[in-house]
């Protein structure tokens, strides 16, 4: 890949990859909220220590 490229490419594969973030994190918060509202223990999931 040229830096010519790369460099048009770039802008699209960092909005990507903070979807990706913001995706992982809306889900994080929806499992935390599912876990407590069925009174399982957060220990179950992994990022506990998160919200």
């Amino acid at each position: 890949m040229s830096a010519t490229s790369l460099s048009a490419a770039l802008p699209g594969i960092l909005d990507d990859a903070k979807f990706s973030r913001d995706m992982e994190r809306e889900a994080d918060h929806y499992a935390v909220h599912y876990l407590t509202e069925k009174q399982i223990p957060r220990s179950h999931f992994p990022l506990s220590s998160t919200d």
